[in-house]
């Protein structure tokens, strides 16, 4: 008998409206996948025996409690959340979106606490989550809840390369018009003693606020 000690996989449930608690059972539905590791399913047990009938699928789970640890060698389900859903496939809703943000916070939760090892997320709609914005004193409370956060090392590019990389659009405008500042202050001059003081006065500052204005987009000059 193999007594080596096996990782433990958890698994949200996604939007139970959704593909990913059948794409689940029916993954977890050829037993030799229980020699690999030991399935944690962070839903609802009397949803997935309900979702399990329905598709026709012979699976035997077992409840624990979420500070317990599983049973190797079984399917293993911590319950979320004790409300009754009754299923809809194909109809993703704001219920089901909050039951699939339930599952991804206490698999989460369990991954950030050591109890499992790797974790799992099945399909979620973004649009039915709900997200509530929290103050700065909001974060840190739960920040300090966190026994040990990840620590990460690497190259890390230079912060102001994110919102400029993610909107090329308004980059590629912001240089254009860079260059074009460049001209036009070229050709200002050749064309200085020639231009009215009062309008020459005028083109100075608005190229003054242009040329900021672009430079303050990039953060380059």
């Amino acid at each position: 008998m193999n007594n080596k000690p096996l990782p433990i996989v958890g698994i949200s449930c996604g939007d139970p409206n959704g593909i990913g608690i059948e794409v689940i059972l029916k993954t977890l539905s050829d037993k030799r996948i229980l020699s690999f590791f030991t399935p944690v399913i962070f839903c609802n047990m009397n949803l997935l025996i309900d979702q399990k009938k329905l598709l026709g699928i012979d699976l035997d789970f077992i409840k624990i409690e979420k500070n317990k640890l599983p049973i190797k060698g079984k399917i293993n389900v911590v319950n979320v959340w004790e409300e009754k859903f009754q299923t809809c496939f194909g109809d993703p809703s704001i219920e089901s979106g909050k039951l699939s943000y339930l599952s991804l916070e206490a698999s989460a939760t369990s991954l950030a606490e050591n109890k499992i090892d790797v974790l799992v997320t099945a399909p979620i709609n973004k649009n039915n989550i709900p997200i509530r914005m929290v103050t700065i004193s909001e974060f840190f409370q739960r920040l300090s809840k966190q026994q040990k956060l990840p620590t990460m090392s690497g190259d890390w590019s230079d912060w102001w390369n994110f919102g400029a990389g993610s909107t090329p659009n308004e980059t590629r405008i912001s240089a254009e018009g860079q260059r074009a500042l460049r001209r036009a202050n070229i050709l200002n001059i050749y064309n200085g003693k020639k231009s009215n003081n009062i309008r020459r006065k005028n083109l100075e500052e608005n190229a003054k606020k242009s040329f900021m204005s672009s430079t303050f987009w990039t953060e380059r000059i």
